[in-house]
């Protein structure tokens, strides 16, 4: 565990995934594909539950630990040709090339799922960290960071109501719920 030097700087030097540089290079490309063929996509906005209580409470090499098990688990559970990146800290964002909302749920419950079997020895006790994400499709009207907002503001809701699950967003003020624990 820790910093590879060999990476790219385009990735996260912890996690290995792409950064948010590289990842909105990702995304404006893929603005530019759906415009061209008409087709769409969708984002996750991915953030770890109480991760602050456990850098707080087990130190931060293990908070890095918890990253870069996120990191593995969310890497096994987007599609081949999908794109996940270290977006900051402990936030996360998936980019779903060709998925509507539809496919971008399974995508986000699969995600869930597999997060939800990490556990990480820490001494006597078990972390078994979560995480609760936010779904939007991008609508034709929209470039990316339009997309992320929704994305964003729907990872909120699932902070809000609950954490360790997803919410889409709508274009409407309600939000719909997924995999609740």
């Amino acid at each position: 565990m820790g910093i590879r030097a060999d990476l790219p700087p385009v990735h996260d030097q912890l996690t290995g995934l792409p950064n948010r540089k590289l990842m909105a290079d990702c995304c404006r490309r893929e603005d530019e594909r759906v415009g061209r063929d008409h087709t769409t996509y969708s984002i996750l906005a991915i953030d770890a539950d109480r991760f602050k209580l456990i850098n707080d409470t087990y130190g931060h090499e293990v908070g890095d630990k918890v990253l870069i098990a996120l990191a593995d688990s969310f890497q096994q559970s987007i599609r081949e040709g999908d794109y996940c990146a270290r977006w900051g800290g402990e936030e996360f964002l998936a980019l779903l090339v060709g998925a509507d909302l539809s496919m971008a749920q399974v995508v986000a419950d699969r995600l869930l799922q597999t997060v939800r079997g990490i556990q990480i020895e820490c001494g006597s006790t078990t972390i078994t960290p979560r995480v609760s994400i936010g779904v939007a499709e991008h609508t034709p009207d929209e470039s990316y960071p339009d997309v992320y907002r929704r994305a964003d503001a729907a990872l909120l809701t699932a902070k809000q109501t609950g954490r360790d699950r997803y919410v889409v967003a709508g274009n409407t003020q309600d939000p719909q719920f997924g995999s609740q624990a």
